[in-house]
């Protein structure tokens, strides 16, 4: 009876997950000014430029553990890049 209950579980994270990123998908910008708002919080606060772009990764990441590591961090470069008019 676990592994019913493991299963269901499963399925309830990925169909969460899923309807996540469609939402996400649906108004991009949401996801895109937390990320950017992450970066510019704290490179306002002086905190170093790398430690404040992998703390922007870190919030799109969390947002979007789907995305594999190397897509995530070019979308955050780029975003970051945009904002700052690079």
């Amino acid at each position: 009876m676990g592994d019913g209950a493991e299963m269901d579980r499963v399925v309830a994270i990925k169909d969460y997950r899923q309807a996540k990123a469609r939402r996400c998908n649906v108004d991009g910008e949401a996801c895109r000014r937390a990320v950017t708002r992450t970066y510019h919080e704290l490179r306002g606060r002086g905190i170093l430029d790398s430690r404040a772009f992998e703390a922007g990764l870190r919030v799109y990441c969390l947002r979007h553990p789907e995305v594999p590591a190397a897509e995530a961090r070019d979308r955050v470069a780029a975003w970051i890049s945009d904002e700052l008019g690079q």
